[in-house]
């Protein structure tokens, strides 16, 4: 994963939470050292209130949200991430919406989810809705209106770390390549 501050190589960035940084020109590959560092700012999501005594401990409330992302942060940020969250998700497909949704145009979604097929225990961790192979990924972030830019198996042991932007408007959506649907049902 990347060190706070440290420049972001695609695929290779493991923190969660959100980013909102200043004009495009100041941001490329940067993640930002501290919340509190000018012109970049951390926001935190989370689907319970477990962790807002946390949060309240070092961002204004309005810089964190439970059960619901805040309407005013739609198409405001540069980098959202998505650290082993996603096969938990009910319903993947409105969680990978939500995402884009967040992106400006050019930011990037970085998502570390398990990979099946390197740890295939995980096919009966009980609060695992969904379970990933390279090829799964990228058709969910796909039909989610998201490109893969980078999908990585050998940056995290047991994970597969992905980056995407949105989609342009009438972008084609990735079709699946027929050897990467057999492998798939090799797999599972």
């Amino acid at each position: 994963g990347a060190v706070l501050g440290e420049p972001v190589e695609h695929g290779r960035v493991g923190h969660q939470g959100l980013e909102r940084v200043g004009p495009a020109e100041d941001h490329r590959g940067q993640v930002p050292a501290e919340a509190a560092t000018p012109g970049r700012e951390a926001f935190l999501y989370d689907i319970s209130r477990t962790y807002e005594p946390l949060w309240s401990r070092f961002l204004p409330a309005e810089r964190w949200a439970s059960y619901r992302l805040r309407p005013e942060w739609a198409g405001t940020f540069d980098v959202v991430t998505s650290f082993f969250s996603l096969e938990h998700a009910v319903d993947q497909v409105a969680d990978l919406r939500a995402i884009r949704g967040l992106l400006r145009p050019g930011g990037t979604a970085f998502v570390v989810v398990p990979d099946a097929e390197a740890t295939p225990a995980d096919l009966v961790v009980v609060d695992h809705a969904h379970h990933y192979s390279e090829p799964s990924l990228r058709l969910a972030l796909a039909a989610d209106g998201l490109r893969a830019t980078d999908v990585e198996r050998a940056v995290h042991p047991g994970a597969i770390v992905a980056s995407a932007a949105p989609a342009a408007a009438g972008e084609r959506r990735a079709v699946p390549d027929p050897g990467d649907i057999e492998r798939a049902n090799r797999v599972f």
